[in-house]
């Protein structure tokens, strides 16, 4: 999706109980970075206590890995890293646990959390993870399902 100057939209959804307020927090971290997002609170979660925050980006091919690392003037493995742990610190509440990031870009899904480590940041920025999977980060490498 583009928007009216031709610029690449990012299709963000989160959880459905996250408040206006958040969302436009989302979308203003997300602008900060570069990106014009539309941001929505649309995903459903289960849980039988307190339910992780959850973020789901839909991209195309490798155009936001390429947006963060051009706007944030770091390699793409850093700027990614760097996107993380903005997203970690604007989410983290004390009333819920941590939860994670999903990309998705029409040829595989990947959960980011804060525990990938730079090595897998960059492979993931990269583009070095085959396509057809999903992958989760799990004793220090990459997982594919």
């Amino acid at each position: 999706m583009a928007d009216e100057q031709g610029q690449d939209v990012v299709d963000v959804k989160i959880e459905a109980q996250a408040d206006a307020a958040e969302v436009d927090a989302v979308r203003e971290l997300l602008g900060s970075l570069g990106l014009t997002a539309a941001v929505t609170a649309q995903l459903g979660r289960y849980a039988s206590g307190p339910a992780p925050w959850a973020m789901a980006i839909e991209t195309a091919g490798s155009a936001f890995f390429e947006r963060l690392a051009a706007e944030a003037g770091l390699e793409p493995g850093a700027a990614l890293e760097r996107f993380v742990a903005s997203v970690y610190e604007l989410r983290r509440r004390d009333d819920r646990p941590d939860g994670s990031i999903r990309v998705e870009d029409g040829e595989r899904s990947i959960a980011l959390t804060e525990a990938v480590s730079g090595e897998g940041m960059r492979q993931v920025a990269t583009g070095e993870l085959p396509a057809g999977s999903s992958y989760f980060w799990d004793d220090g490498s990459w997982q594919g399902i």
